[in-house]
Parts: structure tokens; sequence; C-alpha cells
């Protein structure tokens, strides 16, 4: 099991039956020195129910009701891509958690 399934099993309790690598996305916060560097996988066969932990609270949506207004401001921009199994690339500059200053968000071939 390698640190991804790891991760997804600590945070979820789900172990992925493949995850494929969808996007990467650079964060910046303004007055902070460090970058996030968010890689994005998706998994469309899974085993195990999804459970809460301190990171997440699992819930199922339709796909025209996902609740962006309850979610990351960045997630609109990209969500839909990795919904529609496009390849991405992403930047996203913060004021704060809530304010976007300025991004890029491009689909790519291969990440």
């Amino acid at each position: 099991m390698d640190s991804r399934d790891r991760e997804l099993l600590e945070e979820c309790s789900l172990v992925a039956d493949a995850l494929e690598k969808v996007g990467q996305i650079k964060f910046e916060f303004v007055g902070e020195t460090e970058l996030l560097d968010v890689h994005i996988f998706r998994a469309d066969d899974f085993h195990g129910e999804p459970s809460e932990s301190d990171e997440m609270h699992p819930r199922w949506f339709e796909l025209d009701k996902v609740p962006y207004s309850q979610m990351w401001p960045d997630d609109i921009y990209w969500y839909p891509m990795m919904l529609e199994r496009k390849k991405f690339l992403g930047y996203f500059k913060f004021q704060g958690h809530d304010t976007i200053l300025e991004h890029t968000l491009q689909e790519v071939e291969n990440l």
C-alpha cells in the first residue's frame, strides 16, 4: 500500500481499486511564505464504507447538485474538470481563505 492509498484509508476508510492522477494545483496565500502543491486523484471504484474524520465529512451528491457554495472557492473552477475526467494544471492566489486574487487553470494531455 503506497502513501496515497494509506492517506485515503486514514481520511475516509476507503480503499481505491485504482487512483488516477487528474490534476495538480499550486496554492499561494498572501502573507505566507510557503506554496501548497496539491496533487488531485480520482477513484471510480473502491471498497469500504466512507466514514467521517477530522479532514472530511463524506456525503454523496448528484452531479448537478454539488454544493460549491459550501466548498473552497477554487473548487468551482477545477472540480468540474475532474468530474469530466480532464487532466489539468492550476495556480490560485488567495487573500485569506475566501478571496481568489488571481488564478490560472489549463487542461493538459499528461501530468
